[in-house]
């Protein structure tokens, strides 16, 4: 996973739920990174790597060959090329991965079973279905946070991405599927043990581990992205007609992109848009459903690892970090903070989060 701090989270001018769910994952897996006390999870997750995946098959070769069936050399070129790589990719899916779940659940049918009836398991799965239900009416009805829109159609497919598509489902079907349904049950069962209860956490770090084991393509065959190429897509809403004064005082009209618009500096919309229109574009990233970014702080995070892992009373961890500032530290302020991020997140945090009070 590549590092991302708590300064890249403050650097983002505006947010919403959804980017704030994106970035407060990174950061609540970076500090489980960072903490040392910590490092018995990630020696029992290695040993689960060694033992099922490692172990199992060439892994590597194996996803080279999955990989050399999607053409994603064009991503980040330009609007129109990301939105082709993306929905060519999602077209072929249909294909090989209707036939390979079939052939999966014939191969893997005692694991699939077995797994069904895992107490974990049966839990991440609940906990990702509220969030689909939760993400279709937030996010997709609202359109909140940009509304890419894949181009269905058979009429996308030629005779070169047909071929494509069943060398991705020779790949799929060839794979041992057993070995990886194992994986992702212990791994399930290590992240919910280990304060992660929550759907995404094992299903991050298994989608981790095949990005890190695949070979890396040239860099010479990768197109130059582009910020429009890479966010345009993404986010493809404009404001239009919006009255722009020029140098000589001449107003003219001008389209603004929502991604350009998201990250714009206070400075930057003053300088490109003026100051008498600033106020505008404002209300239009609100309409969107944007917000100024909130300051992140990585003592938060600190404060509900110790809550998920170390399994701190938030009277323990408001002594651990000490009262500096007028009850900075407070165990309110800590049961309020952590209670923040773990609805945000959609983890339960353990019950009684106070010491009982003994009387003297």
């Amino acid at each position: 996973m590549k590092p991302f701090t708590i300064e890249d989270a403050n650097r983002l001018p505006w947010s919403n739920e959804l980017l704030d769910y994106v970035m407060a994952i990174r950061l609540l897996l970076g500090t489980y990174e960072r903490r040392p006390e910590a490092s018995c999870f990630w020696a029992k997750k290695h040993k689960l790597e060694s033992e099922y995946l490692a172990a199992s098959v060439d892994i590597t070769k194996w996803t080279s060959r999955l990989r050399s069936a999607f053409d994603i050399r064009e991503f980040g070129a330009s609007r129109e090329a990301t939105n082709k790589v993306l929905s060519n990719f999602q077209m072929m899916l249909i294909v090989p991965g209707s036939i390979a779940a079939g052939i999966w659940m014939i191969k893997g049918l005692n694991t699939i079973l077995f797994n069904a009836r895992d107490t974990f398991m049966q839990q991440s799965i609940r906990s990702r279905s509220e969030f689909i239900r939760y993400y279709r009416n937030k996010y997709l009805r609202d359109s909140l946070g940009g509304a890419w829109k894949p181009r269905f159609g058979w009429h996308l497919f030629s005779p070169k991405l047909v071929a494509k598509a069943f060398v991705a489902t020779k790949t799929l079907i060839s794979y041992p599927v057993v070995p990886l349904l194992n994986y992702q049950r212990e791994l399930t069962k290590l992240c919910f043990t280990s304060g992660l209860k929550c759907w995404w956490a094992p299903e991050f770090l298994l989608a981790n581990d095949r990005a890190r084991l695949l070979e890396p393509i040239p860099k010479e065959e990768l197109a130059e992205p582009t910020p429009d190429g890479l966010l345009g897509t993404m986010f493809p809403r404009t404001i239009q007609d919006i009255l722009i004064p020029s140098e000589g005082g001449v107003l003219s009209d001008r389209t603004l992109n929502e991604w350009s618009l998201i990250a714009m500096t206070g400075k930057e919309t003053t300088r490109d848009l003026g100051p008498n229109h600033s106020r505008t574009v404002n209300e239009q990233k609100k309409k969107w459903g944007y917000r100024p970014n909130r300051t992140w702080r990585q003592r938060d995070f600190d404060m509900l690892f110790d809550r998920l892992y170390l399994k701190l009373s938030v009277e323990d961890i408001s002594t651990r970090y000490g009262v500096r500032k007028q009850s900075e530290c407070d165990p309110a302020t800590v049961k309020r903070s952590t209670e923040y991020l773990g609805k945000l997140l959609g983890l339960k945090l353990p019950r009684a989060p106070y010491k009982k009070h003994q009387s003297h």
